[in-house]
């Protein structure tokens, strides 16, 4: 029993190192975080009491959540007033870009 521990302490101790190590690549650590969370995670989002209503199906909540933030944001503009801007003589111009010079362009990026 005790080689079990010391296995599964090690493994543990190897994974948060690798975690913790700075050159650890994003695809491998996300890996690592999925192999100690798992790939499919539950909602932790608790049920929402909205005006005595219960709110338990989590498409329910996150929309009730994004029509909370979208309420914060409102701006009254019923009484805003647009600046005269005159006329300018600004104009902008495109470069043309071809297909070639952006393949020459993303072929010497790989090199």
């Amino acid at each position: 029993m005790e080689y079990i521990r010391k296995a599964k302490d090690d493994y543990y101790k190897n994974l948060i190192n690798n975690l913790n190590d700075p050159t650890t690549c994003s695809k491998k650590w996300w890996n690592l975080v999925k192999t100690v969370y798992g790939d499919k995670q539950k909602s932790n989002i608790p049920d929402l009491n909205v005006d005595g209503t219960i709110i338990d199906d989590l498409e329910d909540k996150c929309n009730k959540i994004n029509d909370f933030f979208v309420q914060q944001t409102y701006l009254d503009e019923s009484d805003a007033v647009v600046p005269d801007v005159e006329d300018s003589a600004i104009e902008f111009h495109m470069p043309q870009i071809l297909a070639g010079d952006v393949s020459k362009i993303l072929q010497a990026l790989n090199s």
